[in-house]
């Protein structure tokens, strides 16, 4: 999904260990924090946490044009968990696996 597009949000989930409070852009500021976690996500609180490159090591480009059509068959309003079994059916069957 992230290959085509599909998404490319972030979201985070952390502790925070030290902030400091900038009383004239009147923000906090992160000094310092714990990570709990990065999730890939379709619309981020912060429109600037976002993926900017993919990389890896399963770079299979047919599968690419699956999530493709896909993605067209959801916006043409087409009932997404039909949409979603579909694409999973179609990979598997390019991967020569059951769905």
């Amino acid at each position: 999904m992230l290959r085509a597009g599909a998404v490319k949000g972030l979201s985070i989930g952390y502790k925070t260990i030290k902030e400091q409070w900038d009383a004239t852009r009147k923000v906090r500021l992160l000094k310092e924090v714990k990570l709990y976690e990065v999730s890939v996500v379709t619309f981020p609180a912060n429109e600037l946490a976002t993926v900017e490159a993919v990389s890896g090591v399963n770079n299979d480009k047919s599968d690419e044009g699956a999530v493709l059509e896909a993605l067209r068959d959801i916006r043409q309003s087409k009932d997404l968990a039909a949409a979603s079994r579909e694409l999973r059916s179609d990979l598997a069957a390019k991967r020569g696996r059951a769905a």
